[in-house]
């Protein structure tokens, strides 16, 4: 275990503890968040809607998106301020988990977040408004929204590029048996296509941070061992309900925190990499323990004295004490092996 921290250490798997170690070479399905894991985590805004004034908007949608560390906020806020909108000031924040977030601003309320935080708060669409969401989402965009309590204001498409590592590392997690699963908070459209880039076949959209959790644990009781790999807040309550959790480096103090393995860089042929080093450890370690009680089983015997009554001789404790230091060398030697896989 401890050669295996070292050498993870070396290619940026910074193991938490041993438990991470021996479970992540048990996994039989890994399950990973789209944004900022199987994609850049860079986003751009490509396109702007504007239902109200954008001299007054722009500026109250940026100054909320930047009070949220979702990658998609930051696009909006980078946005916004390159052209020239200054963002104001709320009070009394609070994060909408899976959602968005909502903010005050001049005694009224705010919302930014996905289309699906609209319809929860009840805050009215046009028909005209409906309209273009559905546009944009077979455009594959994801979309963020703001909108103040009587109605909505701004309507921002973005893309986010899928990782060139990304296909390649699905692949590669294919090869050695492990099935992999996307879960995103996403829509259909964006999902769809992000799952056709890297060729991973099963996926579900629209995922609330629960809504993940709830489908590892369904995973989970089918008897199978569930890693799950993600990088913001939304993604810890799954990476606590994994049996492995992989935190992307990347990402949020959150997300580490909870996690059983944190990878240093961003590309996902480092989680194959953690996976393979932990399945070459358990081996090692079942090597280790087989070779150990074999080899006291022959000698504990031979310095009991079985043979005496044959030699008349009782073994030399020189000789015992070399032949018990052995074993440990033997060990060892053993375990250094992963040094160089």
């Amino acid at each position: 275990l401890i050669v295996a921290i070292g050498r993870g250490a070396t290619r940026g798997i910074l193991f938490r503890d041993a438990s991470g170690i021996e479970l992540a070479g048990k996994t039989d399905v890994l399950v990973i968040d789209k944004t900022g894991t199987l994609t850049t985590g860079n986003p751009v805004v490509e396109k702007i809607a504007d239902f109200g004034n954008p001299d007054e908007t722009h500026p109250l949608f940026a100054g909320l998106s930047r009070l949220s560390q979702h990658p998609l906020s930051a696009a909006i806020t980078s946005k916004f301020r390159n052209q020239g909108a200054d963002p104001v000031n709320f009070v009394d924040f609070k994060d909408i988990p899976g959602k968005g977030i909502t903010g005050w601003h001049n005694e009224q309320q705010y919302f930014s977040g996905n289309p699906g935080l609209i319809e929860s708060e009840g805050i009215p669409l046009k028909e005209n408004e409906k309209a273009l969401i559905r546009e944009l989402e077979s455009e594959s965009y994801s979309l963020n929204v703001f909108a103040s309590r009587e109605r909505l204001l701004v309507v921002a498409a973005i893309s986010d590029q899928v990782r060139e590592s990304s296909a390649p590392a699905v692949t590669a997690l294919r090869s050695i048996g492990i099935e992999v699963v996307m879960m995103t908070g996403d829509h259909e459209a964006v999902a769809k296509k992000t799952a056709l880039l890297t060729g991973i076949e099963q996926y579900k959209s629209g995922l609330s941070p629960e809504g993940k959790a709830d489908s590892i644990r369904q995973i989970q009781s089918e008897g199978k061992k569930v890693a799950m790999a993600g990088d913001g807040i939304n993604d810890t309550i799954a990476l606590a309900r994994a049996d492995v959790g992989i935190a992307m480096g990347s990402g949020s103090d959150a997300s580490m925190a909870v996690a059983a393995i944190t990878i240093t860089g961003s590309s996902l042929h480092q989680i194959v990499e953690a996976i393979t080093l932990s399945r070459k450890t358990n081996k090692i370690i079942r090597q280790n323990l087989f070779w150990a009680f074999f080899y006291n089983v022959l000698t504990l015997p031979l310095a009991a004295g079985v043979f005496f009554f044959l030699t008349h001789q009782m073994l030399d404790p020189m000789i015992a004490s070399a032949a018990m230091a052995l074993s440990s060398v033997s060990v060892v030697s053993n375990s250094l092996r992963l040094r160089k896989s």
